[in-house]
């Protein structure tokens, strides 16, 4: 019986071919966001040391002038191949608020975007923000999520005309409401 070992050069043209059938880009890896910030992207480090690239996380930056009521910054976005993994919006010189789209990203508690609402709403601790735009938070990480229903939409602006607590049920979201991002804010 004879082995057959793969050698250098058979390895890479496999390597070669599985990259292109796939289109070439990876996905980004499995990560946490965490209060220190995601890989590459830490949360106070000065923005001139963001990275062009981040192996596994991201493999180009694109950068451009946004305006937000008469104060231009730079928005700093982040792609795996053509997935959008996060944005940085850059008022200053350091990195204050790092926002990640990609569902490979969660933080400690397992939220993370792509998540259903229904699973979010039932994770303990859960709190509902609207005096600044409509927001979940969980142990100061914060989440934005689509889909509500026109019952949830009623309970929002209620809760805001009374100055109550919101208290919406998984009802007041689609069947396929999820999580868009997630954010570090702190408590």
């Amino acid at each position: 019986m004879t082995k057959r070992i793969f050698t250098k050069t058979g390895l890479l043209a496999l390597a070669a071919v599985v990259l292109s059938a796939c289109g070439g880009n990876a996905a980004p890896a499995a990560s946490e966001l965490t209060p220190e910030g995601l890989g590459c992207l830490k949360n106070g480090a000065p923005v001139a040391s963001i990275p062009d690239q981040c192996q596994g996380l991201y493999d180009k930056v694109m950068k451009s002038e946004e305006e937000d009521m008469g104060d231009t910054y730079t928005l700093y976005t982040f792609y795996s191949g053509e997935q959008k993994v996060a944005e940085i919006p850059a008022y200053g010189q350091t990195v204050d608020l790092l926002i990640v789209y990609s569902p490979e990203v969660s933080t400690p508690e397992g939220m993370r975007p792509g998540m259903k609402v229904s699973e979010l709403l039932a994770k303990p601790g859960l709190k509902t923000l609207y005096h600044e735009g409509f927001e979940y938070e969980l142990n100061g990480f914060r989440c934005r999520v689509d889909g509500m229903k026109e019952s949830g939409l009623k309970k929002l602006n209620d809760a805001y005309a009374q100055g109550t607590e919101l208290v919406l049920a998984a009802a007041d979201f689609e069947p396929d409401a999820a999580v868009t991002c997630i954010y570090y804010v702190g408590d």
